[in-house]
């Protein structure tokens, strides 16, 4: 079972492989494409979810495409990983928001 990852700038995103009773867990930290190690037989149901999300050195949010199917003939090469990044601005947070003020 193979995939594509695109987005990502941390690590840590895991991935989590069903196939019948078998699961597999696997680490992605790089774009382009990975593979599971966990055989999938032609006809074999498989889903994919998501573990972890990456989070070192920040905290991203991912997206899964195609996270179910039936094994065809040919293999499954369908599973899309879409990573985003949004840097964390601690400065923007007003302190005084949602606080009663004593005067």
């Amino acid at each position: 079972m193979k995939g594509t990852a695109t987005g990502l700038v941390s690590t840590g995103l895991n991935l989590q492989l069903k196939v019948n009773a078998s699961t597999e867990i696997l680490a992605v930290d790089n774009n382009g494409e990975f593979v599971f190690n966990l055989a999938v037989a032609i006809g074999d149901t498989w889903s994919v979810t998501l573990e972890a999300l990456p989070n070192t050195p920040q905290q991203q949010s991912c997206a899964l495409t195609n996270t179910t199917g039936i094994m065809p003939i040919d293999g499954a090469n369908v599973l899309q990983v879409n990573c985003n990044y949004t840097a964390w601005n601690w400065d923007e947070m007003n302190w005084n928001e949602g606080v009663g003020i004593k005067t």
